[in-house]
């Protein structure tokens, strides 16, 4: 895998260049692997300022012949990293029945990931609203759903997505850009 790309592959030996209509040799250029917050229902001015880098990934076929893009994130602030990681968005799977990434920008590509944690009582957590940590008072039951509709052009498959966390007293909505290198 390229440093800082995403690798795409098949697990059924058929050529890479089957996930993406177009992809052939000579699509190496590296402008990006980045996602970037641009609104978020907190009206936190750092979150719609965050840019978090895509430090691996990988987009493979799955046995029913649709498609898995594996993600890992970093986030440059240790505290929002450790939230990440507990709420399932530093490491994660994002998946698509279709069978190719899109090549058109007005029908895109939807890759969708969904996943529910338990942060216990006792736990130390960062607070999105206030940017302190705080202990949990009970335990919380957070879902995680997160969407990313995309293209591939030229290189790199790009759009924008959702990320929404939800539990019985946490409603939070994120919403931004990506893009990816496709080596």
């Amino acid at each position: 895998m390229a440093k800082g790309g995403f690798k795409v592959a098949s697990r059924h030996s058929e050529k890479a260049a089957l996930l993406v209509s177009g992809l052939g040799e000579g699509h190496s250029q590296r402008r990006g692997r980045v996602i970037r917050y641009e609104k978020n229902s907190l009206n936190s001015p750092v979150l719609s300022e965050l840019q978090i880098v895509i430090a691996e990934g990988a987009v493979e076929r799955d046995q029913s012949g649709g498609l898995v893009a594996f993600l890992k994130a970093r986030v440059p602030i240790r505290s929002l990293q450790e939230l990440n990681e507990r709420l399932g968005l530093s490491s994660f799977e994002m998946s698509t029945v279709d069978n190719q990434l899109s090549i058109e920008t007005h029908r895109p590509t939807v890759l969708a990931y969904e996943n529910t944690v338990t942060l216990p009582k006792g736990e130390k957590l960062l607070n999105l609203s206030t940017w302190q940590l705080i202990e949990l008072p009970m335990n919380i039951q957070c879902h995680v759903r997160a969407e990313a509709r995309g293209s591939f052009r030229e290189g790199m498959f790009s759009g924008l997505f959702e990320t929404k966390i939800q539990s019985p007293n946490i409603n939070i909505a994120m919403s931004g850009s990506f893009e990816v290198h496709l080596a």
